[in-house]
């Protein structure tokens, strides 16, 4: 039987953590309170900020921007990308601004990868 609850969490709140090459990540769901099951990351990429290409095999990831725009690269080219597995991918941030997105890996071992590119940021998100 699960032992996942409701989770709420206002702008703001969450743990948040600086990620290598510029970027603030806010914890709104961790695996640990989803019981593996899914972590959602509010993501804020600097402006120019790109992450290496990676694969997830063992996940489906969907990406949801919220403010900014960011430039996917997936399958040999640039487009949208909806929910995949499998799936060689790279973001970078562009535009004038900095973005924010939203990440939502299931199974929730994301955790471990976000865990080897982090610091721990007390700054505010806005």
């Amino acid at each position: 039987m699960s032992a996942a609850g409701t989770i709420i969490r206002e702008e703001g709140e969450g743990e948040r953590l600086w990620f290598t090459g510029g970027g603030l990540w806010t914890m709104k769901a961790t695996a640990e309170e989803t019981d593996g099951a899914f972590i959602l990351v509010e993501d804020r990429m600097t402006e120019g900020k790109m992450t290496p290409l990676h694969t997830h095999p063992n996940q489906d990831e969907t990406l949801i921007v919220l403010e900014g725009e960011i430039l996917v690269y997936a399958e040999g080219k640039e487009h949208r990308v909806g929910p995949r597995r499998h799936l060689e991918a790279a973001t970078l941030s562009t535009g004038t601004q900095a973005n924010r997105r939203l990440r939502r890996p299931t199974r929730g071992g994301h955790r471990t990868w976000i865990a080897s590119g982090r610091l721990p940021s007390d700054t505010p998100t806005s």
